[in-house]
């Protein structure tokens, strides 16, 4: 396993915790909903649910400075070498800094409602049929059977995979960039964060 690297508050530090899955779905703060669905709808088998991750580096400086980059000092984190016992984990490494640079947020809110038409002038019965890719935290599986159910959705399909390219973008191993990385422990694996000295 490649070695990867948190930064973290050291107000939040104790070596003793263990980490884990995160069980619950974690709801984006910087990608629209829209978005976030339609990554969560697309995202390839051997990659992790972003909603279920957790955020790494892979090197001690680039954690720090991808936790500190928001006005943040650097004196109030701590730099952590993740420890995974050999428990297995997806990985994704985009090239963007923050998934929220990336260019599918323009082209495909652009793409979903050029093809959509006129989507304020619906009537609400309409526009309903489209509301699963607007609600927060969609599931997969969700987003599948409401395609399924759906012609006008299922009109949307082709358009929104020719126009997507975040999982083309992602690799499935670290990169020597300061891109986003995340990952997702398998088979209930859990890591410990230990403090690089």
């Amino acid at each position: 396993m490649q070695t990867l690297f948190r930064a973290v508050k050291k107000s939040a530090f104790n070596r003793d915790d263990v980490h884990s899955f995160l069980t619950t779905r974690r709801l984006p703060g910087n990608v629209p909903y829209l978005i976030d669905n339609i990554w969560e709808f697309l995202r390839p088998e051997e990659m992790p649910g972003r909603r279920h991750s957790a955020y790494a580096s892979p090197s001690a400086e680039i954690a720090l400075a991808s936790a500190s980059a928001r006005r943040n000092n650097p004196e109030d984190y701590v730099v952590c070498e993740i420890e995974a016992n050999g428990t297995q984990m997806k990985m994704a490494h985009i090239q963007k800094n923050d998934a929220k640079e990336h260019e599918d947020i323009d082209r495909l809110r652009d793409v979903v409602f050029k093809a959509i038409g006129g989507f304020a002038d619906l009537a609400l019965s309409e526009k309903m049929e489209y509301a699963p890719l607007f609600l927060p935290g969609v599931s997969k599986e969700e987003m599948r059977a409401a395609f399924d159910a759906s012609p006008k959705l299922q009109a949307l399909e082709p358009i929104i995979r020719a126009n997507s390219t975040f999982w083309q973008d992602a690799s499935g191993t670290a990169q020597p960039h300061t891109g986003e990385l995340f990952f997702e422990m398998l088979d209930g694996g859990q890591y410990r964060l230990n403090e690089v000295k």
